[in-house]
């Protein structure tokens, strides 16, 4: 039968919660942290618990307002697309049979093949200006027309089948962050 294994009016048994033996509840003691345990093995709070910051001001006793030095300048510059309305010719060609003559359909008309259109545009800017970018987007229609090279002063335009149309837009962008927008109409 252990130590507290008896009665003990208003009072109960409890388990020490660092040793883990068991007491009455009179003989215990509550530590900083809310816990129940004999009294030989409780500990003080650690010190270092209530150690408080110093606060750090880290302001200056005086200091100089900000003043506008340089101005932003909005660096435009003259472009133009090259050339201006864009038309996409046919890839078409001319059937030919075993012996190199035209084929003919049922009408007596020449038979082409399915080979769609093509078409460039390239931006055409002053020699004093040093372009770092170009982004080349549709400003309205544009379906069924690839863009290559979007990135580049020359776009190619591909179209599988006509007739196709829509107005392309290039946004050029300079070396001081100057900007100019062109466009050119594009048809079939």
């Amino acid at each position: 039968m252990a130590d507290t294994d008896y009665y003990k009016s208003g009072s109960w048994n409890l388990q020490c919660s660092i040793c883990g033996r068991k007491l009455k509840a009179d003989e215990s003691v509550r530590n900083w942290a809310g816990q129940w345990r004999h009294i030989r093995c409780n500990e003080p709070r650690q010190v270092q618990d209530f150690v408080r910051g110093v606060p750090d001001d880290q302001s200056v006793p005086f200091s100089q307002p900000l003043t506008t030095i340089f101005t932003t300048v909005n660096a435009t510059f003259p472009a133009k697309i090259n050339p201006n309305p864009v038309l996409l010719t046919s890839l078409a060609l001319t059937v030919l049979d075993e012996n190199s003559l035209n084929v003919l359909d049922e009408n007596g008309q020449t038979i082409n093949s399915e080979g769609g259109e093509t078409g460039s545009a390239q931006v055409i800017l002053p020699d004093w200006v040093n372009p770092t970018e170009f982004q080349w987007s549709w400003a309205s229609g544009g379906v069924g027309i690839t863009l290559l090279g979007s990135n580049e002063s020359t776009v190619y335009l591909t179209a599988a089948s006509g007739p196709v149309g829509g107005i392309i837009q290039c946004l050029i962008t300079n070396n001081l962050n100057g900007t100019a927008l062109v466009t050119a109409v594009v048809s079939s």
